[in-house]
């Protein structure tokens, strides 16, 4: 699936993964954390 989205915004951003196996959805607050480690770095 990862794939699919690096296809589809064809090198314009940096594609990245964020979740987990066996189907853990990761909370709100874990996402706002990510977003903001995410931006922070510059990316």
């Amino acid at each position: 699936m990862i794939e699919d989205v690096k296809l589809a915004v064809e090198g314009q951003t940096t594609v990245e993964h964020f979740g987990r196996l066996g189907g853990i959805v990761p909370d709100p607050q874990e996402i706002v954390d990510e977003i903001k480690r995410m931006s922070s770095n510059g990316k």
